[in-house]
């Protein structure tokens, strides 16, 4: 049997280099620590990588959803529907401009797809599909003339594309493919969206710097732009790492364990099994020294959702089936082959275990 490490291996881990590192000194030292060059130059980046026209950057993936809401929205298209299966700040916003509205899942990956999408709205929505775990999810689902498409692709940057959707949402969190600390990014084909992202992300500026309407200071500085441009520089190497973990867990775990299917041109945030052991699963990789997450608590079943909305058990049963069962092991690029060998090997043993017992 493998030996446990003498540190815990984390579900997730942030990189920095020394190319990093050197790049935001390079900032410190300059004339400008916010409102230079270096977020222009990150916006032109994410934008060519992600197939769009603009990018506005921000200081966070949930300032990016909450502005692109507000760009989208209209007395007659206030009517969020997003899937249940997704951190809250996916929902939370919506809130502020009109109501929620969920639509259930696959119980087998937690992704919405037209046969799952059954939607009762005879009026114009805004849909918000969900890039859980970095699978491309359909969002051409049935929906009334005149909606609009915020794409929550906070787990796959550098595998979406912003298609025909009206805003496309990143984040740059430490557990994000490209780790700022802080920030987020709207990428969008739409001159009407980033000129009213960028201006309410300025205190409600124009280019004049007139203020024409109320509004906030949710820019990101110089700091995190370099740090997310010089990480932006090796992403592809690093899904491909990641592409290449995913790949021997497959091929450590098919034929014995329930996986959380993905295709190949996934961006591969996270790798989620199933579980009807979950939590005993979990509690028993913590001891042998892995890591693991949730992704996720369906959202409809937060108290807020329950009290405010009037969301019960039940309503989603597909999402709360997969909120039950999934868990997320270490996943990320610096994941050496020894450790990559220790957790499929330890997972896949706690996992057949839980089941003798239970």
């Amino acid at each position: 049997m493998s030996q446990s490490p003498r540190e815990m291996i984390p579900y997730t881990k942030h990189q920095i280099t020394p190319e990093d590192e050197a790049a935001v000194l390079a900032v410190l030292r300059s004339p400008f620590l916010t409102q230079g060059p270096v977020v222009e130059q990150f916006e032109a980046a994410l934008a060519e990588k992600a197939g769009a026209k603009y990018c506005v950057c921000v200081n966070s993936g949930t300032t990016a959803l909450y502005l692109s809401y507000g760009a989208v929205a209209r007395q007659d298209r206030n009517i969020f529907v997003t899937t249940p299966i997704s951190f809250v700040a996916t929902a939370n916003h919506a809130t502020y401009f009109g109501r929620i509205a969920f639509i259930d899942v696959s119980p087998t990956d937690g992704q919405w797809t037209p046969s799952y999408s059954q939607l009762s709205i005879d009026q114009p929505v805004v849909l918000v599909p969900v890039t859980l775990g970095g699978i491309m999810v359909n969002w051409q689902v049935p929906a009334p003339l005149g909606s609009s498409v915020v794409v929550d692709a906070t787990h796959s940057l550098g595998a979406a594309s912003i298609g025909n959707a009206d805003a496309m949402c990143f984040s740059f969190h430490p557990a994000k493919h490209v780790a700022c600390g802080e920030g987020g990014a709207i990428v969008t084909n739409s001159k009407e969206v980033d000129t009213l992202t960028r201006s309410m992300r300025d205190h409600g500026r124009n280019g004049n710097r007139e203020c024409v309407a109320p509004g906030w200071n949710f820019r990101m500085s110089d700091i995190h732009a370099a740090l997310g441009l010089s990480q932006l520089a090796r992403l592809d190497q690093n899904i491909a790492r990641r592409r290449q973990i995913a790949a021997y867990y497959d091929g450590a775990f098919t034929g014995s364990l329930e996986l959380v299917p993905h295709g190949t041109g996934s961006a591969r945030h996270l790798y989620q099994i199933l579980t009807d052991q979950r939590d005993a699963v979990r509690d028993a990789l913590t001891e042998e020294g892995v890591g693991s997450q949730i992704h996720y608590r369906a959202i409809h079943l937060h108290p807020y959702y329950q009290e405010r909305w009037g969301f019960k058990v039940g309503d989603f049963p597909n999402a709360e089936q997969f909120a039950a069962r999934t868990l997320s092991i270490p996943m990320y690029p610096s994941l050496t082959d020894a450790e990559v060998e220790y957790v499929a090997s330890t997972v896949k043993r706690v996992v057949e275990e839980s089941h003798v017992k239970a």
